[in-house]
C-alpha cells in the first residue's frame, strides 16, 4: 500500500512539475518567507518552513518533501494502530485514504500549508495517545506540535480544549497537563508578542472575525438579528436567502459588502456580527455546520453549482485551459517576489495541462506562464486515478 501511494506521488511529480500554486495563499506564504513579517490572514508557520528551504531554490524539492510528509503520516498512523493491536488489514484500510486519495495527494502538490498542518496535527495526537498514560515529555511534545499546527493553520486552536479534556479523563496528572499547557501556550504567546511588534495588537491574526462572518452568509437573515449595530447592518448580505454566493466570495470579492472594511480594526466588527447571527439563528447555524461537514466528506462532486469551480480547482487538471484549474508554481519561489519588499509579481498564468503519453511532463515555460506541450494522447489524474482521455 505504501508503494502504491509512493508511486501515485511520483506520477504527480512527473506529470505536474514542479507543483501547483494557489492564488493568494501561495503568494502570502512566499512573501512571508522573504519579509519575515506575520500576515494578518495566514499565520507564519508554513512561511517559516519556506524560508528555511528557500536557499535551495527548488519548488520541486519543497513539493517532494510535502509528499514524503504524506507518506510519513500514513506510516506513523499505521504503526500507532498496530501498537493498539488493530489487525493489519484493518490498519491498512484505515490509512489507505491518506495514501491513495487523489485530493490528499493534490493538497501535497500545492505550495500551501495543508500537508505541513496535517503532519503536525497527526504528530501531536499520536504523541499524546501513543501510551495509555502519556509521560510528561510526551505531553510536552504533543503541546509543542499542536502549537506548531496552530501557528500553521489557526483552525487547530479549538483542539486544545479537546486534548485538555482527554488528558483529564485519562487522569494524566497535573504535571502532564501542566507540561502540555505550557508547551502549547509559550509558542503562541511568543508569536502574539511578535505579531504585536509588527501590527500593533496581540493576536495570531486579524482575519478570524472576517472568516467567521463569511461562514454566516449562507444562513443569516438580518431581519431576525435585532441587535445589530448600524455599522454591522452594512455588512449584511445584499442577496436574499437562496441566492447567496459562494462563501469565499464574501471574503475576497470586491463586490462583497466587506470590501468597504479592509482595516485590521474592522475584524472585531465582523466577529461581533458572526456571534450575533449564530445566537439569533442557532438552528440554522447547526444545520449549516452539518450540511457543510457532510459536503467535506462526501464522495463525488459538490451538488451545489456555486462550488463547481472549486471542485475543479481541487482536482488534478486535465488537458485544456479553464479558469477553474490549478496553476503551475515557478521552479524557484524567489521569482514570485520583487526586490526587498517581497511583493508578489502575481501568480503564474493558468496552465494548459496536456500530459505526454510517455512521461507526462508539464513544466512552466517562464516565471509567468505555465503552458504544456500538446500531444495527440494525454493522461489525466482528475477524480481519483490516472485515466486515459481522447485525442485533441
Amino acid at each position: 500500500m505504501v508503494a502504491a501511494g509512493a508511486a501515485f506521488r511520483v506520477l504527480a511529480m512527473i506529470g505536474y512539475s514542479p507543483g501547483f500554486w494557489f492564488f493568494g495563499d501561495s503568494t502570502i506564504y512566499v512573501n512571508g518567507a522573504y519579509t519575515h513579517v506575520p500576515n494578518p490572514s495566514r499565520p507564519y508557520g508554513y512561511s517559516f518552513v519556506l524560508s528555511v528551504l528557500s536557499p535551495l531554490h527548488s519548488v520541486r524539492l519543497i513539493i517532494g518533501l510535502q509528499h514524503l510528509l504524506g507518506l510519513a503520516v500514513a506510516i506513523l498512523m499505521y504503526a500507532f494502530l498496530r501498537r493498539r493491536d488493530l489487525a493489519r488489514w484493518l490498519a491498512t484500510i484505515a490509512v489507505a485514504p491518506i495514501l491513495l486519495d487523489a485530493r490528499t495527494v493534490l493538497l501535497e502538490h500545492f505550495l500551501i500549508a495543508e500537508s505541513l498542518f496535517i503532519a503536525l496535527l497527526v504528530g501531536a495526537v499520536i504523541a499524546l495517545c501513543w501510551s495509555e498514560r502519556p509521560g510528561w515529555w510526551a505531553a510536552a511534545g504533543g503541546g509543542t506540535l499542536l502549537a506548531a499546527a496552530a501557528l500553521t493553520r489557526t483552525i487547530a486552536l479549538p483542539l486544545v480544549v479537546v486534548v485538555a479534556l482527554y488528558l483529564l479523563v485519562r487522569r494524566a496528572g497535573l504535571l502532564r497537563v501542566g507540561a502540555f499547557a505550557m508547551a502549547f501556550a509559550i509558542p503562541l504567546a511568543g508569536y502574539a508578542v511578535w505579531y504585536e511588534h509588527h501590527h500593533g495588537t496581540y493576536s495570531l491574526g486579524t482575519f478570524t472575525g472576517r472568516f467567521m462572518w463569511a461562514r454566516t452568509m449562507s444562513f443569516v437573515d438580518c431581519a431576525k438579528v435585532h441587535n445589530l449595530t448600524a455599522r454591522e447592518r452594512q455588512i449584511c448580505p445584499p442577496e436574499p436567502l437562496g441566492e447567496r454566493r459562494a462563501v469565499d466570495l464574501y471574503i475576497w470579492s470586491r463586490a462583497s459588502p466587506a470590501a468597504k472594511f479592509q482595516k485590521r480594526e474592522h475584524d472585531a466588527m465582523f466577529a461581533s456580527f458572526a456571534r450575533k447571527a449564530i445566537m439569533a439563528q442557532p438552528l440554522d447555524y447547526a444545520r449549516t455546520v452539518a450540511v457543510e461537514t457532510w459536503f467535506m466528506v462526501r464522495v463525488g462532486p459538490d451538488p451545489d453549482d456555486r462550488y463547481s469551480c472549486f471542485d475543479q480547482l481541487w482536482s488534478f487538471p486535465t488537458a485544456g485551459l479553464t479558469n477553474c484549474q490549478p496553476i503551475m508554481a515557478p521552479e524557484d519561489i524567489a521569482t514570485r517576489r520583487e526586490g526587498s519588499t517581497g511583493r508578489s509579481t502575481g501568480p503564474p498564468s493558468p496552465a494548459r495541462y496536456t500530459l505526454t503519453a510517455r512521461w507526462g511532463r508539464c513544466r512552466p515555460r517562464s516565471p509567468r506562464s505555465a503552458s504544456c506541450s500538446r500531444s495527440p494522447r494525454r493522461w489525466s489524474g482528475a477524480g481519483g486515478g490516472w485515466r486515459r482521455t481522447g485525442g485533441t
